[in-house]
């Protein structure tokens, strides 16, 4: 296990999040929490795939891959949506990871997020 300190940022058309953290790699998985006490985790798969899982207040599962369209959950207060994912590009080198995607809802774009962290 790797113990390291990452800045977080995501930035969508309604809202943006920044914070420092220190964070744990083990097995090809980021984990880390942010201030809210929310757990993240980023996991690195095969052919540059992608799957990013938040467990707190609100709860994500998205998968990025750039050769396809994915889906993903987004629940909050009960309530479950399934959403598709179209990622834009997945950005991985010794310093950083950014994803850019959209989100769809019925074929429908409902968000763009930038999603960057930088390893520090």
């Amino acid at each position: 296990m790797k113990n390291m300190e990452i800045e977080f940022s995501i930035v969508s058309l309604d809202s943006k999040a920044n914070f420092k953290t220190k964070a744990e790699f083990f097995e090809n998985r980021l984990k880390f929490v942010d201030d809210e006490g929310n757990t993240h985790y980023v996991l690195f798969k095969e052919d540059n795939k992608i799957e990013y899982v938040k467990r707190g207040t609100v709860s994500m599962q998205y998968r990025f891959d750039t050769n396809k369209q994915t889906h993903g959950t987004y629940e909050v207060d009960g309530n479950k949506f399934i959403l598709e994912i179209k990622t834009m590009s997945i950005i991985h080198t010794d310093e950083s990871l950014k994803i850019d995607y959209e989100l769809l809802l019925e074929g429908e774009m409902i968000n763009s997020i930038s999603i960057l962290i930088k390893y520090l």
